[in-house]
C-alpha cells in the first residue's frame, strides 16, 4: 500500500530504485527467485538515495553511471502488512 503522509508511519529501511529507459526499452533484471524488478537495493547508513543507486546498478549490473545521468522522481512511502518503508525512486535515459 502506498501512502500519503501519516503520524503512524514507522519505516524499517529506506532504498532506492532506477528506472532505466534506452531506445524506448526499460531496464529489468530477472531475480534468482523468477521475479523481475529495476536495479536498486537498501540505502546503506550514511548513504544518500543517489548514491545508493550508483552503488546498486554496479553492483547488479556492472554498469557504470555518471550521478549527473540520474533525475530523482519521488520519495514514497509503502505499508506491507509486516513493516513499513520509504523507497526513492530515480530515473535516468
Amino acid at each position: 500500500m502506498i501512502l500519503g503522509d501519516t503520524e503512524d508511519f514507522n519505516p524499517k529501511f529506506e532504498a532506492t530504485g532506477r528506472v532505466c529507459e534506452h531506445d524506448k526499452k526499460i531496464l529489468m533484471l530477472h531475480r534468482v527467485d523468477d521475479t523481475w524488478s529495476h536495479p536498486g537495493g537498501k540505502i546503506e547508513h550514511n548513504e544518500t538515495p543517489e548514491e545508493a543507486i550508483l552503488r546498486e546498478i554496479s553492483e547488479e549490473t556492472g554498469m557504470s553511471i555518471r550521478k549527473e545521468q540520474l533525475n530523482y522522481i519521488e520519495k514514497i512511502q509503502i505499508r506491507y502488512l509486516e513493516f513499513d518503508f520509504v523507497y526513492h525512486l530515480i530515473y535516468s535515459m
